[in-house]
């Protein structure tokens, strides 16, 4: 299902649909079938998420934090949702979602962002399951890289 989406990618670059391939036969994905609305719909939560980040940021960094790492996760899951993949339903969704974000988007003029992708995942972790503390600044730093990551798949999923 996954390389019959192929020509839907408005980036226009080659090698997408191998990039897919490599990625099921590693255990990272899975296709499905293809859910523009439904991937329309995960989009516009996450585009909320940023919002609410940005009203909370200085009363409560930590759940300021959880909404700009949650916007980053369903936008690119709504990316692949709309393409016809998700990650495999087993432990490190999150880390799988990931990876497919740092090998699909890369040279797509977030490249920067995507870096941070990992340094997100281990605050947020922290906060969830540890006593780490977020703070107002961390937000500021990565709320943007969250911006461009959501505002790139929007424009992605426009076409």
């Amino acid at each position: 299902m996954a390389s019959g989406n192929r020509s839907r990618r408005r980036s226009g670059r080659t090698g997408d649909g191998d990039a897919i391939e490599e990625m099921i036969s590693e255990g990272l994905i899975e296709a499905v079938r293809p859910d523009r609305p439904g991937a329309l719909s995960e989009l516009g939560m996450a585009e909320a998420h940023l919002v609410s980040a940005e009203r909370v940021l200085e009363i409560d960094p930590t759940l300021a934090y959880t909404a700009l790492y949650d916007a980053t996760r369903k936008a690119i899951s709504a990316e692949m949702r709309h393409r016809g993949v998700r990650a495999k339903r087993h432990a490190g969704m999150h880390v799988k979602t990931f990876a497919y974000a740092r090998r699909m988007f890369v040279g797509l003029g977030i490249d920067d962002s995507l870096g941070v992708l990992e340094r997100m995942r281990r605050n947020r972790h922290g906060s969830e399951y540890s006593v780490s503390i977020i703070t107002a600044s961390q937000v500021r730093r990565d709320l943007p890289h969250a911006q461009a990551i959501v505002a790139k798949i929007d424009e992605l999923l426009a076409g």
